[in-house]
């Protein structure tokens, strides 16, 4: 009886997750690069952490409204060995309102292989700019244990800074996204002249969810009440994303209304018809519904 016993304990302790098997990491994350539109000198010069934006030449990226051209800057290399965590970028003549961007490591972080989990925060001051610029990013892990060490996501975070109507907030809140990964949707901070009810300012914070095994992205967070999330990574409508429990609470009322009616008609068809509406409300929360923050 008491090998029995014993070997059910060996058994379960290979098939269930054990906290023994988490390790303290640390987190680096580095702008690697920025490029943005631009006019053609000497039409409003620009620049990012002091570096002037130099147009690169070649054919016209877009026109603004009055229907000057705009033209891709030359790429903006930022020096390895040291982490660029913080980049500020301002037109140098009125109105010069300051853009800051900056990545903020997550601390005291203990994972096993496989977990989700917040690796750090953006935090974007929203200013005025250009309608759309591109910074190369680079985040990894550090830890003894070897299973934890060194796993990477590089990829290119996008600012697109939009101009509406101004009469809704949320459709003016210029926003940023992955390239490579749009399906985890945007994340939007709200101008300084179009603010929501309660005015939380323009100063937003996203966390950026990975799970380990390499450094995989998961989604964007709201954490901050400037700024919200958007499954779309297009201007347009807008449709904040929900959190996980909103829609797991949708889940359990629709699975609860059908348990009712197969009550009320003495019959219930089991999972198709839950799945189903699950499936609906799931497509109706990802639509996208709005326009999106001033720019030159």
């Amino acid at each position: 009886m008491r090998r029995s016993v014993q070997r059910v304990v060996v058994i379960l302790s290979l098939l269930l997750p054990s906290s023994a098997l988490a390790s303290p990491i640390t987190v680096t994350g580095t702008f690697t690069s920025f490029t943005s539109w631009v006019f053609a000198p000497p039409l409003r010069p620009a620049r990012v952490n002091g570096t002037p934006l130099i147009s690169g030449g070649g054919a016209p990226v877009g026109q603004n409204s009055g229907g000057t051209d705009y033209f891709l800057s030359d790429t903006i290399v930022f020096p390895g060995g040291s982490d660029t965590t913080h980049l500020e970028f301002a037109y140098d003549d009125p109105p010069n309102l300051t853009n800051v961007f900056e990545f903020i490591p997550a601390t005291g972080l203990d994972v096993s292989v496989g977990d989700t989990f917040q690796v750090g925060t953006f935090r974007f001051t929203n200013g005025q700019w250009f309608p759309q610029l591109d910074m190369g990013f680079t985040v990894t892990t550090h830890s003894a244990d070897a299973a934890l060490d060194g796993h990477a996501f590089s990829g290119t975070l996008r600012l697109i800074s939009n101009s509406t109507d101004g009469t809704d907030p949320h459709a003016e809140a210029d926003f940023f996204y992955f390239l490579e990964r749009p399906d985890l949707g945007s994340c939007r901070v709200f101008d300084l002249a179009f603010q929501p009810a309660g005015s939380p300012g323009n100063v937003g914070t996203c966390a950026m969810d990975v799970r380990i095994g390499s450094l995989i992205p998961t989604a964007f967070s709201a954490t901050s009440p400037a700024a919200f999330t958007n499954a779309s990574t297009a201007p347009g409508p807008v449709n904040p994303v929900p959190e996980p429990g909103v829609l797991g609470l949708l889940a359990v009322g629709i699975v609860t209304a059908g348990v009712r009616k197969a009550r009320r008609t003495g019959g219930f068809r089991g999972g198709s018809d839950a799945a189903g509406s699950l499936m609906r409300i799931r497509s109706s929360l990802g639509e996208e519904r709005s326009p999106c923050a001033s720019h030159a």
